[in-house]
Formats: C-alpha cells, structure tokens, sequence
C-alpha cells in the first residue's frame, strides 16, 4: 500500500527457509516494519535532529537462525553510516513476572533486562556484538566470528543492511 507500518516491536516470522541475502526474493514474503526515528537526547553526545527518518526491518527466524532485513534512507554515503538493533537478550519474563510486556529499556537496556546490542558500521563494512544492561554500565563485547553473516549495500540513496545470527536453542523459542 505504500503506506508505513509504524510499530513499536518487530516480530519475527517463522520460515523454514531463511533468506539467504539481501536480494533473496523471500523478504518480499514479509510485510516491513517502520520505527520512526527522533533525537537521542537522553545521554551525551546528544543529536536532537536525526540523520534519518525512519528505518524499516523484516525479520524472519528457525530453529537454528534469525534472519534480519533493515533499510533505510540516506541521502549521502559517508563512513560514519551504521546502525544498532536492540534485541531483549533474555526472552522469558524475569523471575517474579507472568507476562512478556515488561520490554528492556529502549536506550540499552537496564539491569533486570539486558539487551543485545547489534552494531554494523559502514566503516569496514563491520558487524559487533554487544551485551548492555544500561546507559550506565559498560558493554560487555560478545564473540561475533562464526555466529553472524552479514552484507550490506547502499545504492540510490538506500541502505540495505542484512544480518543472519545463529540461535541457541532456548533462543528460538521466544524470537
């Protein structure tokens, strides 16, 4: 419809076959998911104009691996382009709480809900790993080699991120 898809939280749809790139004609199988972007304000440095508008992501899983498909406008090509995702790096509720609606804090994470904190950068076409528990706290680094592929491409004025990640099994249960 052309219409964006705002939501909140992006979930995954199980595939037996998992697209393998970013031209796979299987992510056209999966409606994309639009995230408004706006000023991180809350923690130096601060950038109260975002350089991008919104960002749009697909997401597919197995058994064994999560695929992700993320896009987004950018009117120039520079080194400094890259881009985060945030996934919750628990999916059970913490003890003492019957629902799944308490989400990690949305800027890293927080003590009783770490995140896990995907980093690729333009700049040697790199993919990092990271598990937050807050502004306040250090990331901790989390072995990258073997556990992800990655590829990315930017043409006409689009970037085209694509990220597949091997899943433990307690994992898959809750993607």
């Amino acid at each position: 419809s052309g219409r964006p898809n705002f939501q909140q939280v992006l979930r995954a749809r199980w595939s037996d076959k998992l697209p393998q790139g970013l031209g796979d004609a299987a992510w056209d199988e999966l409606a994309p998911v639009d995230f408004p972007m706006a000023g991180q304000v809350v923690a130096e440095p601060r950038q109260f104009t975002p350089s991008v508008e919104r960002v749009a992501a697909r997401a597919a899983y197995n058994a064994g691996e999560l695929a992700l498909l993320i896009e987004w406008d950018d009117r120039v090509k520079d080194a400094g382009d890259a881009v985060e995702v945030e996934l919750p790096r628990r999916f059970n509720p913490p003890a003492g709480q019957t629902t799944e609606s308490e989400k990690p804090h949305f800027l890293k994470g927080d003590a009783q809900r770490p995140v896990e904190l995907w980093r690729w950068e333009a700049k040697g076409d790199k993919l990092s790993s990271w598990t937050s528990k807050g502004l306040r706290s250090k990331p901790a680094a989390n072995a990258a080699d073997g556990v992800f592929v990655s590829s990315a491409a930017f043409q006409d004025g689009l970037w085209r991120l694509y990220v597949r990640r091997k899943l433990a099994p307690a994992e898959a249960a809750g993607v």
